[in-house]
Parts: C-alpha cells; structure tokens; sequence
C-alpha cells in the first residue's frame, strides 16, 4: 500500500498529477508560493490521471477558508472561481505576491548541528541540501554517534563541515555537546535524514524576530509513503506539521484546569532553532527525554517567562523509510517519554495536570482508539496502540531503575574515592569528569562559513 506525495502552486500554472503503477492513492500538499495552506488526498479511479475539477472542488472544500483569508476572498464559495488550472488570475495573483513579498530582517549567525549514527551517505545528501540554503551566516556542525566513527569522519572532512565525536550514545547528550561547541548567537538541530527548503533557515530567524522568542520550530512532513508503516507513523501525527502558525506563552501554562501546557508534540528537535545563551542557562536537554527532550526546553522557556513559536514555513522533508521494527520502537520510546515528562511535571513543579493527563486523559484517549480499531471504524493498527499502551506504563518505571542505578553508581564512585588506597598506602588519583569524555571536537575549521 502505497500514497504518492505531490505539491501543487496554486499561484502557478498546475502540473498534471499522474498516478504511478503500485500506489492507491495521491497526497497533493497545497501552497500559495512558499506559503503552504494545507493537504488533501485524490483516488484517481479509471486514467489514473488526477483531474483538474474534481482537485479543484477538494481544495476549495477542504482548504477553502484559508485560500479566502490570504487572497482576500469576501466569501468562501468564491475559492472555486479563482483555481483556474493556469494558476491564480491577475489581480488577485499580483495583489498576493505584494502583500507577502519577502522583507528583509536581521540574520544572526547560526551554527546548524545534524545529528546522525552510522549513516554517512545520508549525511552528505543532508549537507549538500544545507550548503544550497539561501541563508548568508552559517556554520555546519556533525554530531556523530556512530559505532565507527571513521567513515562519518572523513565525510565530513570531504564535505568541509566542523565535526564532533560524541562517545555517549544518545541525541541528548550530542546536542548538548554541539551547545557547548557552538559560539553562534542560535543554534539549529537537524536530522541527517531530513531535506531544508531552501528557505528553511531564514524562515526560522524570522520567527525569532520576537524580542521574548527563545525556541522556534517548524513541521517535519514526510518525503514519502512508500510502505504501510510509513502511512501508519502518519496517522499516528509523526512529526509535527501543521499549518498555522502558534505560539506558546507563558499564559498557556494556566489556559486550562484540566489540561497541561501543550508543549509536548509542539515541535521537534529534527527542525528546532535555540537561543543559545538560553539552552546554556537552562541546563542543556534531559538527555532521559529520548524522543521529547524539546518538550521539556519548550516548558522551562515559557516557565521562564519566553515564547516558543511554530512556523509552518520552514520546512524540512522527512526521508526516513519506516519498517514495522522501527515503528513499533520509536512509538514505544515516544510513548514512554511523554510519560516521563508527565512525571517530572508533578515531580519538579507540581503541575497536577500532568497526573490528570496522565492517568486519565491519554488512557481514555487510548482506550477510545482501540474501540474504534476492534471495531473496524479506524485503519490504524490496534497492535500499535497497544505498544503506545506498553510504552506509556513501562516508561516511568525504566526511567525510575534507570535513576536508582545511575545514583548508585554516584555513590559508589564517592565512596571509592573516599577510601584509602591500602597496597600503595596512598589515596588514589580521582577520576576525570564524565561530562570531560562524552566528546571530543578538534579545532574549528573556519572554512566552514557559508557565502
């Protein structure tokens, strides 16, 4: 079962949209220029050959209101008229096209870190889309975690990119090592396997331009789905890729009396600008929030009294091809870390939400889906929801024995360094800091500067 992906410019002529042998379906993202408006999915049933009316009357149904509000439309029902095939008619495309022309704003230098293990041919393609950015001040920086540091290596020394050997596994642990390295005013995390728009970075400063702003992501949409786990981590939300822009403030930490702070699933760190002064005070990423340590950024920047902003203009495509393993390990650890950041919510602050969330809110939630599952009413697997069920209990007690082990690995290292050293009648040498062998990072390469 496969959904091919296609983009459609309302404000340019439209392509034909041929559906291609082995696929059921066509996801056809809807923009205004650069300006993305929303989604919708055609079943091409006889030529296989996605027809112009019958796409214009689902955009206009599905993505009407907001095709309206940006070409100052009067009314809803006049959508349909301005879809021409040949694109938007002049006034209106002109009118648009003004309006939303690109101003100039500052453009601060930013380090941009790619997080990547064991896959050296998919971090060039990620370096060559960055080194395509239209972005005037930036620094390229690999995390590498990976078992062989040597291919990754001379990747990057290829591609002229700075480099750091993170000896810690963990995403946590590498990026708080690239915030120690950088010494840029921001700082932007990437995946190695997503692609940037070419507008990516400038339109993640521009978000920035807010004098409170201190965190800004932007959606991570799929690049294909090519196979029934790629379509199921879709449905599931995958990565956030919204449409609209948001902000978070701190009054969201008190807009309900039942509902936390939405910062968990706001944004993720595969597309996430940092303030880097920021990140530095607040300690780095709980390395223990494997798949929502933004979650918890997100939280202490407006606990703090800042703003964290989504923006549905910076873009990166997510290439990653899922297979039923990686899906069901990747749903279980994110599962398991919101539970966990749930928990530290009631622990570290007192947010009873947190519990309400926690022991009520998501079981129901859960609890419903696989109800409607059982009963045909939904596509998505009732076998990962049940993993989701797994991860959400199984979280907070791993992280729990996880926290006893590491104290007591403290402790015993204390007592260790405490006692005496009896067949050499001295004290023994102490042991250098963990935090001094998580990386190592050779000199910067100034070359690295972007044109």
């Amino acid at each position: 079962m496969k959904i091919q992906v296609e983009q459609l410019d309302l404000l340019a002529p439209w392509h034909a949209i041929t559906m291609r042998a082995g696929y059921y379906a066509v996801r056809v993202t809807v923009r205004l220029g650069a300006i993305p408006i929303g989604g919708v999915f055609v079943r091409p049933v006889r030529t296989r050959v996605v027809r112009h009316d019958r796409l214009r009357r689902r955009i206009a149904r599905e993505c009407g209101s907001a095709i309206a509000k940006l070409l100052g439309l009067a009314a809803v029902r006049d959508v349909e008229e301005v879809l021409l095939s040949s694109g938007v008619p002049e006034p209106i495309r002109g009118a648009f096209v003004e309006a939303h022309s690109q101003r100039s704003w500052p453009t601060p230098g930013v380090t941009v870190a790619i997080y990547t293990r064991d896959r050296a041919d998919v971090l060039e393609a990620c370096v060559r889309s960055l080194q395509q950015l239209d972005y005037p001040n930036f620094d390229i920086l690999v995390l590498d975690n990976s078992h062989d540091p040597v291919p990754t290596r001379e990747r990057a020394e290829k591609l002229g990119v700075e480099y750091i050997r993170c000896l810690a596994s963990g995403a946590g642990r590498a990026r708080n090592a690239a915030v120690e390295q950088s010494r840029s005013e921001w700082i932007a995390f990437l995946d190695d396997d997503c692609r940037p728009e070419r507008n990516w970075l400038k339109e993640l400063v521009r978000a920035a331009q807010d004098a409170d702003c201190r965190c800004v992501c932007g959606p991570v949409r799929p690049a294909k789905l090519e196979s029934s786990a790629d379509i199921a981590f879709a449905m599931h939300g995958g990565f956030p890729n919204g449409f609209t822009h948001r902000v978070l403030t701190p009054a969201s930490l008190d807009c309900s009396l039942t509902r936390p702070a939405p910062a968990w699933r706001f944004g993720s760190t595969a597309n996430l600008l940092v303030h880097r002064v920021f990140i530095q005070l607040a300690g780095g990423f709980d390395v223990d929030l494997a798949n929502d340590e933004e979650a918890d950024l997100f939280y202490r920047a407006i606990l703090a009294g800042h703003t964290v902003h989504y923006t549905p203009l910076a873009i990166v495509a997510h290439q990653r091809a899922w297979t039923r393993k990686s899906l069901r390990h990747w749903i279980r650890a994110s599962a398991g870390a919101a539970a966990i950041y749930h928990v530290q919510r009631v622990l570290r602050y007192w947010d009873y939400r947190s519990l309400i969330e926690l022991a009520w809110h998501r079981p129901l939630a859960l609890a419903r889906a696989l109800a409607s599952a059982i009963r045909g009413r939904s596509r998505y697997p009732w076998s990962l929801l049940l993993v989701e069920f797994r991860g959400m209990i199984a979280g907070p007690v791993t992280h729990a024995a996880m926290r006893l082990r590491r104290l007591g690995k403290s402790n015993a290292a204390k007592s260790q360094a405490r006692r005496p050293n009896r067949k050499l009648g001295a004290t023994p040498i102490p042991s250098p800091d963990p935090a001094t062998l998580t990386y190592g990072a050779p000199p910067r390469n100034p070359s690295n500067r972007a044109a």
